[in-house]
């Protein structure tokens, strides 16, 4: 199988154990933490992938990643992101090896809802969610690399604004609109920031999840070698749709708007 094959085929089975971790039911239990915890040490890219970044790096998880305030429990992410992946990949390992509840541990930590589904998939997210966010921003990339390779090292990306298709010919997907290696790369980035933005933010459950799978389409569709822009428009104009929604002035979602208004512009020039 060839390298570019594999790391396709790990990217889409993290997505989908990922998936199924953040959004886990109370009645699974531990099942999904443990699942995405063998996943990513029996897989051998991801696991060289985390290996690498925290290779040399020390620190106690145990005494800084999780405080407490005001009786509270409370993520304390490191500044420095290597250690922050470390400290996320400890704590994993120590919530799988002791077999902790997830239920109990989760109501430690602040949450504003009485529903259990919420305060784990919240305790999740907090904890995990940068941890998911390296993996699949890692390997998006090494696959664009290998990509790039394979078609003797130049990477054009367009997609074709009438058709709605991307069309392969001479190591290029020839069409109207261009999208190089920085564009895919700032799309990305723009994805990156704002995906954590909209876990903490005012919204409901299923808000929060349909923007963040529009997200994923267009940071899927982007790093793709055939772009379908059909796709691409109908998560465009849902997150349209939801800046519109976000109220002037409210000082907690400005950076939000910022974010995803600059995300808007960058997309558009792909499909307008």
């Amino acid at each position: 199988m060839s390298d570019i094959k594999q790391y396709k085929i790990t990217s889409m089975d993290f997505r989908r154990l990922s998936g199924n971790l953040l959004r886990m039911d109370y009645t699974d239990e531990n099942l999904h933490l443990i699942r995405f915890k063998n996943y990513i040490d029996s897989n051998e890219i991801i696991n060289s992938i985390i290996q690498i970044k925290i290779a040399g790096i020390q620190y106690d998880h145990k005494t800084n990643f999780i405080i407490k305030d005001g009786g509270w429990s409370q993520i304390n992410p490191p500044t420095d992101e290597a250690t922050h992946i470390k400290a996320m990949y400890d704590y994993l390992e120590e919530l799988c090896t002791d077999g902790i509840s997830i239920q109990g541990i989760a109501s430690n930590f602040y949450h504003g809802s009485t529903k259990w589904n919420d305060i784990i998939q919240s305790f999740i997210s907090k904890a995990f969610k940068p941890l998911i966010d390296f993996i699949i921003d890692s390997l998006s990339k090494e696959i664009m690399l290998l990509e790039s390779e394979a078609k003797g090292g130049s990477f054009i990306q367009n997609i074709e604004k009438n058709y709605g298709t991307a069309n392969m010919a001479n190591g290029y997907i020839q069409s109207q609109n261009t999208i190089n290696l920085n564009a895919v790369s700032e799309i990305c980035e723009l994805i990156k920031t704002i995906k954590p933005m909209i876990e903490t933010a005012d919204i409901s459950q299923t808000e929060k999840e349909n923007i963040t799978d529009d997200l994923e389409v267009i940071e899927e569709q982007v790093t793709s070698p055939q772009p379908k822009v059909s796709r691409v428009k109908k998560a465009y104009e849902n997150i349209k749709a939801f800046l519109a929604k976000i109220p002037a002035g409210v000082t907690t979602m400005v950076n939000l708007a910022t974010n995803i208004q600059q995300l808007i512009e960058k997309v558009g020039l792909i499909i307008i």
